[in-house]
């Protein structure tokens, strides 16, 4: 009868190659957790400040200039008054219309920061658009008529 058992030593050395191979598997996989993790919170941060900026740039500069005028001149500029509805078109998005998160997000991502860029924007739209389904769409068209009604 031949013999098909391995001797005890050559099993042992297999059992603890396949048990450091394993530390070092469980290793590798906490380094690659935390480095998913921190990314994670990068890109995150990347989002906040990406947003920031685009709202910095649509803000434009501070409209509040002080301006050399008398004390008591308000609201003129050359002798004329500023067009109420140019200043209720530049009302940004996050001010005005009470909307979500996600949907300042989506549209925000998509380049409409304020009220006059989503007045344009959603005149061509017919059904999903931004990355939103029809029924939030909808939701903001509802929205955008009752803020220009009030």
């Amino acid at each position: 009868m031949i013999e098909t058992e391995l001797p005890t030593e050559i099993v042992r050395d297999h059992l603890a190659n396949i048990e450091a191979l394993n530390r070092d598997v469980v290793q590798a996989f906490g380094r690659y957790d935390a480095a998913r993790r921190d990314a994670a919170n990068k890109k995150k941060e990347y989002d906040e400040l990406s947003k920031q900026l685009q709202f910095l740039i649509s803000e434009g500069p501070d409209p509040q200039i002080p301006l050399p005028f008398a004390e008591g001149v308000t609201g003129e500029v050359g002798g004329t008054t500023e067009d109420p509805n140019t200043q209720r078109r530049a009302t940004p998005l996050r001010d005005a219309l009470g909307l979500t998160a996600n949907q300042l997000e989506r549209l925000e991502g998509s380049g409409i920061l304020t009220v006059g860029d989503l007045e344009e924007s959603i005149a061509d739209v017919d059904g999903g658009a931004w990355g939103l389904p029809r029924r939030s769409v909808e939701s903001i068209r509802t929205k955008l008529e009752k803020w220009e009604h009030a």
